[in-house]
């Protein structure tokens, strides 16, 4: 199998700035992370990754830095893969010089090559111990019908029960109900504890999340929440209204009250602000500034800058408390980020990070024309939302897909005839479940021509 080995070479050349001018994708080989210190930027920790010929991560060397001694590898992680599934990823100390097992993650699948089982554990007294695991069932459409969290019990050394979740759907792959449950230890039974309702408009997005809660005294669902989507001509969501339900104890009634509202505003189709209004006084209709996100875009439409900041009534002006800047190669990938953290009069560095890339390379594919130039994904990583931008020669159908690190398909978008600058923003669902923190795969496909990134959600 065909290795792309990084060494510890790279880590004194983390600071510059390569061209590249090949048509493949590239794929992230390192990066770094430095601290504030005092007058400057610390050198602190460090990541660099190895693959194999199909593009898979197969190896990641952790590194710390040591004034006295420099830098020094901590850890790494093993990545394992049958069938292009990956099946395991073990975590190795290196504080002694000799790796030493620290944590792994192992994953079974079934037959069609779904996620069946994901368990931790951390190695104690010289063995593996279970921490949690989780376990899916599917339906006959390879839906995900139920999701179990087992916790390990220290005392009888076995899996125990602690959460599940169930789901019915809407449409094919949209997920209508998801039931939330606790285990009760006591009774050896499951007990509701939460239910989401979505409701989806025309354009099969979600257009309302009712959240209930299970009240045991009265056996009945309790409305607790509410929220209310508005999207534009371009599927962009440009007003989320959150509701909470104000019971009456007295008369025994309840009615809604808006807790926020969140307001999206876009340059081509391009985040450009996120505003977050919460009432003004009780009436219910009157609203004021709380928290806002503002995105300055370069001459490419890039996000060159993102400023958060939170509204004083006070002063009745905005106060800066964190702001991004980001840098770019030639090819719009994303090659540096610095941090600042406001202290009231202005603006104080806080960590700035570097990362570098090599070009992925394709069989066959050394005389293919470019179709498809994609710029860094943003925030990367992300919690909310991911913002994938990309621009097409000509026009043409383009698939844009999310895939995790097993394969497995998470999200899928298609359009027709476009060309142009574009934006894509996946808000980190699959069918209306959010999806597990982790690094998963952005393929943008168009005329057989492939370009690929890798993005993680926190």
């Amino acid at each position: 199998m065909k290795k792309l080995i990084i060494t510890s070479a790279l880590l004194i050349l983390l600071s510059a700035v390569y061209q590249y001018t090949s048509a493949s994708p590239k794929i992230k080989t390192g990066y770094r992370h430095n601290a504030w210190s005092t007058s400057t930027f610390a050198p602190g920790d460090s990541s660099l990754y190895e693959y194999d010929g199909a593009g898979k991560i197969t190896l990641q060397h952790n590194y710390l830095y040591n004034s006295g001694t420099g830098w020094k590898e901590s850890s790494k992680i093993i990545f394992t893969y049958n069938n292009d599934l990956l099946t395991n990823q073990t975590t190795y100390g290196l504080s002694t010089g000799s790796p030493v097992n620290s944590i792994k993650t192992d994953y079974t699948y079934n037959g069609n090559g779904n996620l069946l089982t994901q368990a931790l554990y951390i190695w104690s007294s010289g063995t593996w111990v279970g921490v949690k695991r989780t376990t899916n069932t599917y339906d006959t459409q390879q839906r995900i019908a139920s999701t179990t969290t087992e916790n390990w019990n220290y005392s009888t050394n076995n899996w125990k029960n602690y959460q599940r979740s169930q789901y019915s759907y809407f449409y094919q792959q949209l997920v209508g109900i998801q039931i939330n449950q606790n285990w009760d230890n006591t009774n050896s039974v499951w007990n509701n504890h939460a239910r989401i309702q979505h409701v989806y408009n025309s354009m099969q997005l979600d257009s309302g999340i009712d959240y209930q809660i299970w009240d045991g005294g009265s056996s009945q669902w309790l409305e607790q929440s509410f929220s209310i989507y508005t999207y534009n001509i371009d599927r962009k969501v440009t007003l989320i209204s959150n509701e909470h339900m104000q019971y009456i104890m007295i008369l025994g009634g309840s009615f809604p009250v808006i807790d926020s509202k969140v307001e999206y505003s876009y340059t081509d189709t391009v985040l450009t602000s996120v505003y977050r209004l919460v009432p003004a006084d009780n009436t219910g209709s009157n609203f004021r500034a709380d928290l806002r996100t503002v995105y300055t875009l370069d001459i490419n439409n890039r996000r060159y800058l993102e400023t958060n900041e939170t509204f004083d009534t006070i002063s009745s002006n905005w106060k800066g408390d964190t702001r991004i800047y980001y840098d770019y190669d030639a090819d719009g990938y994303l090659i540096h980020t610095t941090n600042q953290t406001g202290d009231g009069t202005g603006w104080v560095n806080a960590n700035e990070y570097y990362y570098w890339y090599t070009q992925q390379t394709a069989t066959g594919m050394d005389e293919i024309i470019p179709q498809i130039k994609l710029s860094s994904a943003y925030p990367n990583p992300f919690t909310n939302g991911v913002n994938i931008a990309f621009e097409l020669s000509k026009a043409q159908d383009v698939a844009v897909q999310v895939i995790d690190l097993t394969g497995r398909l998470q999200n899928e978008t298609t359009m027709s005839g476009i060309e142009g600058a574009n934006n894509w923003f996946w808000n980190g669902n699959k069918g209306g479940i959010e999806v597990a923190a982790g690094t998963y795969i952005v393929n943008i496909v168009a005329d057989n021509y492939r370009q690929t990134q890798k993005i993680i959600k926190q």
